[in-house]
């Protein structure tokens, strides 16, 4: 089955439409919460439906989480259809296409291969995933776009008064402070993102993201795949892949798992050879490219790191228990 419909403008449309769903929570996530919308829907929906936070959370504190459980729906979605919550969904994803649309205007060059340590986010996943296992909560988990921006989103509101504490601009006079230090810091780390995502369309979904990689591990076997029959190598696909998922040398291959789904190559193909159908991932095909291959050294050496540094970040530390030689 063919898609013959125009599948990027509805994804445009449906990806504009949950970006400002996303702002418009942020912006009503204020105590006592009694908006309209706050009221109709739950203001962290963005973070419960990361299956990543889900698997942090749950993994961390061993038990069930069952406002997360929507984590698992977004797991499902990616095994069938691919990266779509990547293309569709993630509120910092939007922020990335809209950045290369304007680079477009401008007729700025942006689009390119993918770095060669691009394998980086596989490792950042690792390391969240092993310090989770051991019920420990990785500062790692600040990288995944939908925390990150929520974090982006607290350090610009809050001056403003759209949060329950004022900010602090003498950070570090308490511990309580912390959360602002944590804020500002990604705010920080969000202004170099999109500073570089002016040179290299979607740098942090193809190098650094964590829940990409996430994502990128379920995907490889979904069952909507790239077709390109009819292909006459002009380039002009890989030329215009934002993640760099189609081979520059040859345009019929691509990485499925790299993939997420925004129809760019169905849009500029001149002769309509690119489109996306449903059909068996089980079935050999020359055209998905090769697998992630990570490198031994570098997945030992954040094995190793991530188990040294797991007990010190477990969910617990610091926080006061109750004395086992009193009597109650």
């Amino acid at each position: 089955m063919a898609f013959g419909v125009p599948t990027r403008r509805i994804r445009i449309v449906v990806q504009t439409s949950l970006f400002a769903l996303w702002a418009s929570l942020i912006y009503v996530t204020h105590y006592p919460m009694q908006s309209a919308l706050a009221q109709l829907v739950p203001v962290s929906l963005f973070l419960r439906i990361d299956p990543l936070v889900m698997t942090v959370v749950m993994g961390g504190m061993r038990v069930g989480v069952t406002i997360l459980l929507l984590g698992f729906v977004t797991l499902a979605v990616s095994l069938l259809l691919g990266r779509v919550f990547c293309g569709w969904v993630c509120p910092l994803g939007a922020l990335f296409d809209f950045t290369s649309w304007t680079m477009a205007l401008m007729k700025l060059r942006h689009f390119g291969p993918s770095p060669r340590w691009y394998r980086a986010k596989f490792y950042i996943l690792g390391a969240i995933l092993l310090f989770a296992a051991f019920g420990s909560f990785s500062p790692l988990i600040g990288l995944d776009p939908v925390v990150l921006l929520t974090r982006v989103a607290a350090a610009v509101l809050q001056p403003f008064g759209r949060a329950p504490v004022p900010v602090q601009w003498s950070i570090g006079e308490s511990p309580k402070y912390l959360g602002h230090f944590i804020s500002f810091s990604s705010l920080f780390l969000f202004v170099g993102i999109m500073f570089y995502t002016t040179k290299v369309s979607r740098i942090w979904c193809r190098t650094a993201c964590p829940l990409g990689a996430y994502l990128a591990t379920t995907s490889r076997y979904s069952v909507l795949r790239r077709e390109t029959s009819q292909c006459i190598h002009c380039n002009i696909c890989s030329a215009n892949c934002p993640t760099g998922a189609i081979d520059f040398k040859n345009p019929e291959v691509y990485t499925e798992s790299e993939c997420v789904k925004c129809f760019v190559c169905s849009d500029v193909c001149p002769v309509d050879a690119n489109f996306f159908a449903i059909r068996s991932p089980l079935k050999a095909n020359d055209k998905h490219g090769e697998v992630v291959q990570l490198e031994r050294r570098a997945f030992v050496a954040t094995a190793v790191t991530t188990l040294a540094a797991a007990p010190l970040m477990r969910l617990e530390a610091g926080v006061p228990g109750n004395s086992k030689t009193l009597l109650r």
